[in-house]
């Protein structure tokens, strides 16, 4: 008897009850619309630092934590990173070493992360080629840091190169071709300069 009269209360006010339906779907809608926003938004940001940054993974020297010593690195040689490359679950393996340092120009200056990579594998995963505003992508064969000093005796490499992000270039009003010195900490903790 109970749930015969709730019914014919509902129904005794038309209108009232068709506001109150539509109100709730509405709002069921729009929740779950956010809902799915906000999910979505999570996983960009968690790809998108995954790839700019340090990846779902990274692999660090047990003592490298406490020490932050150069001398506590992992080598990033291909016989190293054989093992990880075949993991099924594992899509991209990508060595990188990273520091910070004082980023300087003619007259501004603005502290910046400096990442060393390897160039393509690292294009090839975030595709960075493809957001070039100015100039073209460096490019370098997997053995160029152990080649560096014999192709810079050889003049082959007259200038190193290097990618700032456009927000960078206009804070320290660079254009392409001009100079960046980056002033950091160089092997074993003394102060280190790079043209």
């Amino acid at each position: 008897m109970l749930l015969k009269l709730a019914w014919r209360n509902i129904w005794r006010q038309q209108r009232r009850t068709l506001l109150t339906a539509a109100a709730l779907a509405l709002a069921l809608i729009l929740s779950l619309l956010m809902r799915a926003i906000q999910e979505g938004s999570y996983s960009a940001s968690i790809d998108n630092i995954a790839r700019l940054s340090t990846g779902l993974i990274q692999l660090q020297h047990p003592d490298f934590k406490d020490s932050q010593s150069i001398d506590d690195l992992l080598p990033g040689n291909a016989s190293f990173i054989a093992y990880a490359r075949q993991h099924s679950a594992i899509t991209a393996v990508l060595p990188r070493i990273e520091s910070f340092a004082l980023a300087a120009s003619a007259n501004k200056s603005k502290g910046v992360l400096v990442l060393g990579v390897d160039p393509q594998p690292e294009d090839d995963y975030n595709g960075l080629a493809d957001r070039i505003v100015e100039g073209h992508y460096f490019t370098a064969t997997t053995d160029t840091a152990a080649q560096l000093p014999e192709l810079k005796q050889q003049h082959k490499i007259k200038k190193p190169q290097v990618l700032i992000a456009q927000g960078l270039a206009d804070q320290l009003q660079l254009e392409l071709g001009d100079e960046l010195v980056l002033y950091g900490q160089g092997y074993h903790g003394q102060t280190a300069a790079g043209l």
